[in-house]
C-alpha cells in the first residue's frame, strides 16, 4: 500500500470536484494531476484494470481543459457578451 499516493488522489479528487462545482478553470489541472498519480500508483499495487482505466479520466481532463480554455479565450475576444434569447414573436 502507498499512503501518501492514494491520500493525494482522493484529496486532489475532492479538491477537483469542488473547484469544477465552482466553475474553475483549475479544477481540470486537479483531475489531471489525480489521474497522473493514479495510473502508477494503481501500476505498482497490481491494479492493472483500474490503472488502463484511469488513462480515460486523464485523457478526458486534457480534452476538457482544452476546450474550456479555449471557449473561454473566445468568449473574452468577442468583447464579453454574454447570450441574450431574441425577443419572443406573438
Amino acid at each position: 500500500s502507498i499512503p501518501l499516493a492514494d491520500a493525494f488522489i482522493y484529496a486532489s479528487s475532492f479538491i477537483a470536484m469542488w473547484l469544477f462545482a465552482k466553475k474553475k478553470t483549475e479544477a481540470w489541472l486537479w483531475w489531471i494531476a489525480a489521474s497522473a498519480v493514479a495510473i502508477p500508483t494503481y501500476f505498482v499495487k497490481h491494479y492493472l484494470f483500474f490503472a488502463g482505466y484511469q488513462f480515460i479520466p486523464l485523457m478526458m481532463a486534457v480534452w476538457g481543459m482544452y476546450k474550456w480554455k479555449r471557449r473561454m479565450a473566445m468568449r473574452k475576444n468577442s468583447g464579453n457578451k454574454k447570450y441574450r434569447p431574441s425577443p419572443a414573436k406573438s
